[in-house]
């Protein structure tokens, strides 16, 4: 059985069209996280990538006259590949890069579940700033009576020195009196003795 021009070339479109989308699924995928040889893979990516460029240049050469002759048989083959590997994509690859909506369902839950416990502690932590302020204000309370009180305590010593100031005064003028009083011959006497 031999292949007409026109069937290998719909063959080789075929094959460029799926290498090229075979590319497009790995570019998609994350493989660091695979457990394959890196080098091979990268090895086996570009020989594939080599290969479906190679092919499509050859068949795009020849498309031109193709389309003009086949018409929309050709272009159907091609839309139904192409959403064959986008359908492939959706189901696959997407699939592991994005969360399952159910995912968001659960973290969503969890926040409400943790809100109200983390609106408590929130409210504890605010009571515990709002004693440790009160104890500050009680503190400082407390450093001013003990001021209040030395100051107390300095104004009652000064006016214990005033008021023994005040006695010797008067001391020295009850002094200053009996001496006045005295006559001078007695006084003279007084110190003769």
């Amino acid at each position: 059985m031999s292949l007409t021009p026109v069937q290998v070339e719909e063959k080789l479109s075929f094959i460029g069209d799926s290498l090229t989308h075979i590319s497009k699924l790995y570019s998609h995928c994350n493989l660091s996280s695979v457990s394959w040889d890196q080098n091979k893979t990268e090895s086996f990516l570009i020989t594939m990538d080599r290969q479906a460029t190679e092919i499509n240049s050859c068949v795009r050469a020849n498309k031109q006259t193709a389309m003009q002759r086949d018409g929309q048989a050709d272009t159907q083959t091609h839309m139904k590949l192409a959403h064959y590997y986008k359908k492939l994509l959706r189901s696959t690859v997407l699939r592991m890069v994005r969360p399952h909506p159910s995912t968001a369902v659960v973290v969503l839950l969890l926040l409400l579940l943790l809100l109200p416990l983390l609106l408590l502690v929130l409210l504890l932590l605010v009571v515990v700033l709002l004693l440790l302020l009160l104890l500050l204000v009680l503190l400082l309370l407390v450093v001013v009576l003990l001021y209040i009180l030395l100051l107390l305590l300095l104004l009652l010593l000064l006016l214990l020195l005033l008021l023994l100031l005040l006695l010797l005064l008067l001391l020295l003028l009850l002094l200053l009196t009996v001496l006045s009083v005295l006559p001078v011959n007695q006084t003279a006497t007084c110190y003769l003795y």
